[in-house]
Protein backbone atom coordinates (compact mmCIF):
# COMPACT_ATOMS: atom_id res chain seq x y z
CA UNK A 1 0.00 0.00 0.00
CA UNK A 2 1.99 3.23 -1.12
CA UNK A 3 1.60 6.46 0.58
CA UNK A 4 0.54 4.63 3.97
CA UNK A 5 2.20 4.72 6.81
CA UNK A 6 3.37 1.76 8.58
CA UNK A 7 3.96 1.05 12.12
CA UNK A 8 5.73 -2.07 13.04
CA UNK A 9 6.06 -3.80 16.43
CA UNK A 10 9.69 -2.84 17.12
CA UNK A 11 8.80 0.87 17.16
CA UNK A 12 5.66 0.60 18.96
CA UNK A 13 7.90 -1.19 21.43
CA UNK A 14 10.62 1.16 21.76
CA UNK A 15 8.46 4.10 22.08
CA UNK A 16 6.86 2.52 24.75
CA UNK A 17 9.61 1.36 26.52
CA UNK A 18 11.36 4.96 26.36
CA UNK A 19 7.82 6.42 27.11
CA UNK A 20 7.60 3.95 30.43
CA UNK A 21 11.44 4.63 31.16
CA UNK A 22 10.38 8.39 31.50
CA UNK A 23 7.41 8.04 33.65
CA UNK A 24 10.11 6.04 36.08
CA UNK A 25 12.85 8.20 36.25
CA UNK A 26 14.62 5.88 38.07
CA UNK A 27 16.86 7.89 41.03
CA UNK A 28 19.42 5.54 39.89
CA UNK A 29 20.05 6.08 36.52
CA UNK A 30 18.67 2.69 35.63
CA UNK A 31 16.24 4.36 32.53
CA UNK A 32 19.48 5.93 30.96
CA UNK A 33 21.19 2.61 30.96
CA UNK A 34 18.46 1.20 28.63
CA UNK A 35 18.32 1.34 25.02
CA UNK A 36 14.73 1.61 24.31
CA UNK A 37 15.08 0.27 20.23
CA UNK A 38 17.41 -2.54 21.53
CA UNK A 39 15.46 -3.57 24.53
CA UNK A 40 12.14 -3.75 21.63
CA UNK A 41 14.14 -5.96 19.57
CA UNK A 42 15.12 -8.40 22.83
CA UNK A 43 11.63 -8.09 23.47
CA UNK A 44 10.70 -8.84 20.13
CA UNK A 45 13.12 -11.53 19.81
CA UNK A 46 11.14 -13.58 22.35
CA UNK A 47 8.13 -15.12 20.18
CA UNK A 48 6.46 -14.33 23.61
CA UNK A 49 2.75 -14.23 22.96
CA UNK A 50 2.10 -11.79 25.85
CA UNK A 51 4.81 -9.45 24.55
CA UNK A 52 3.06 -9.52 20.97
CA UNK A 53 -0.65 -8.79 22.29
CA UNK A 54 0.85 -6.12 24.63
CA UNK A 55 2.19 -4.32 21.59
CA UNK A 56 -1.08 -4.94 19.65
CA UNK A 57 -3.01 -3.60 22.72
CA UNK A 58 -1.07 -0.42 22.75
CA UNK A 59 -0.82 0.21 18.91
CA UNK A 60 -4.66 0.11 18.79
CA UNK A 61 -5.95 1.65 21.85
CA UNK A 62 -3.27 4.30 20.74
CA UNK A 63 -4.72 4.31 17.29
CA UNK A 64 -8.27 4.72 18.85
CA UNK A 65 -7.32 7.28 20.87
CA UNK A 66 -6.66 9.97 17.56
CA UNK A 67 -2.82 8.90 17.47
CA UNK A 68 -1.65 9.00 13.87
CA UNK A 69 0.88 6.27 12.51
CA UNK A 70 3.60 8.77 12.60
CA UNK A 71 2.92 9.63 16.36
CA UNK A 72 3.39 5.68 17.13
CA UNK A 73 6.17 5.82 15.37
CA UNK A 74 7.99 9.00 17.15
CA UNK A 75 8.68 10.03 20.56
CA UNK A 76 5.51 9.81 22.78
CA UNK A 77 5.56 12.74 24.37
CA UNK A 78 3.05 15.58 25.27
CA UNK A 79 -0.08 15.95 27.32
CA UNK A 80 -1.98 13.63 25.14
CA UNK A 81 -0.05 10.97 25.36
CA UNK A 82 0.16 11.57 29.17
CA UNK A 83 -3.48 11.94 29.56
CA UNK A 84 -4.21 8.78 27.66
CA UNK A 85 -1.94 6.79 29.74
CA UNK A 86 -3.31 8.32 32.91
CA UNK A 87 -7.01 7.68 32.06
CA UNK A 88 -6.25 4.02 30.66
CA UNK A 89 -3.65 2.20 32.99
CA UNK A 90 -3.69 -0.58 31.28
CA UNK A 91 -1.51 0.86 28.53
CA UNK A 92 0.90 0.85 31.35
CA UNK A 93 0.22 -2.52 32.38
CA UNK A 94 1.03 -3.42 28.86
CA UNK A 95 4.41 -1.43 28.72
CA UNK A 96 5.03 -3.04 32.32
CA UNK A 97 4.55 -6.87 30.37
CA UNK A 98 7.02 -5.76 27.95
CA UNK A 99 9.82 -4.07 30.19
CA UNK A 100 9.42 -7.34 32.41
CA UNK A 101 9.79 -9.42 29.96
CA UNK A 102 13.13 -7.88 28.84
CA UNK A 103 14.13 -7.99 31.98
CA UNK A 104 14.02 -11.20 32.33
CA UNK A 105 15.22 -12.34 28.97
CA UNK A 106 18.50 -9.96 30.47
CA UNK A 107 19.03 -11.51 33.54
Amino acid sequence: MSGVPVVNHAQIAAEGIRFRLAMLGHADGTARRVDPVSAAKVALSCGDPLIDGAIRHLGSSLVRAGFTPEQLGSTWEGPAFDELFARQPDLIDSLDAILERVFLRAA
